[in-house]
């Protein structure tokens, strides 16, 4: 059974998620060993739920990344959007 080799992209995309969920689970263990979970001041818990939207990011860009290989509409003009033939591969990426 041939394995499949896994995407660079992926393996970065990751690798830069855990350091940063490492970060702020580091920042939360020592304000916790400082003054104790009862005094965590907001920014703390928002820094949590911030955890959320960071998988969320992580998650989009490499979707763009790989499923559609970065083709956006955001850079392109109207007549640039014209010229795309509706058959084409690139078209059926960017609509």
């Amino acid at each position: 059974m041939a394995s499949t080799p896994i995407d660079p992209i992926f393996v970065e995309a990751c690798i830069y998620l855990g350091i940063s969920i490492s970060v702020i689970l580091f920042r939360i263990f020592c304000r916790t060993k400082q003054g104790g979970i009862r005094n965590l001041q907001p920014d703390d818990y928002i820094m949590l739920v911030l955890i959320i939207p960071l998988i969320g990011e992580t998650f989009l860009g490499y979707t763009i990344g790989t499923w559609y290989h970065g083709l956006t509409n955001s850079g392109m003009t109207d007549e640039q959007r014209a010229a795309l033939s509706p058959d084409s591969d690139e078209y059926k990426r960017r609509y």
